[in-house]
């Protein structure tokens, strides 16, 4: 067993061998009320059991890739700013293509939630240039299929 898992485990075992003790000169409800407060312990104990297995092993993190560029990073780029100034505040950008005459860098973002109910975030964050000024930058929805993280185009997302 891991001995990450046997304090626990020993916690239970004697939660069960303590409220079953004693228990023969006692009433029913007596007996009854005294196993109801050991499972109810013994339930708290085995929560705290399965939690520590969700955290050793992952289950309930966020799986996170590509670069995640907050709103004040950018309203600090503005009409402009230049090549070296956007790279200064956010990194080199992952995609650079060339579209109508612009240079335009993309930067990819992803959060599938670790947990149910959580929602999910594929966003691109795109910075255009004319030459070496920044002319545009905007936030767009990511493009199902298209993010470079081979797990993510072969789940469709």
């Amino acid at each position: 067993m891991n001995t990450s898992l046997r304090l626990p485990a020993v916690a239970l075992m004697a939660a069960g061998l303590l409220t079953l003790s004693g228990c023969a000169g006692m009433t029913t409800n007596d007996a009854m009320n005294k196993v109801s407060s050991g499972i109810s312990f013994a339930s708290s104990s085995l929560n705290g059991v399965v939690g520590t297995i969700a955290m050793a092993s992952g289950l309930g993190q966020d799986y996170v890739t590509g670069t995640l560029i907050t709103q004040e990073q950018m309203a600090s780029l503005k009409r402009g700013s230049t090549k070296n100034q956007v790279i200064a505040t956010v990194g080199n950008p992952p995609n650079k293509s060339n579209v109508s005459g612009l240079e335009v860098w993309t930067y990819p973002y992803t959060r599938i939630g670790g947990m149910p109910g959580k929602p999910n975030v594929f966003e691109n964050t795109i910075f255009e240039f004319r030459g070496n000024a920044l002319v545009n930058a905007y936030k767009a929805s990511g493009t199902p299929g298209k993010s470079g993280n081979p797990l993510l185009d072969a789940a469709g997302m």
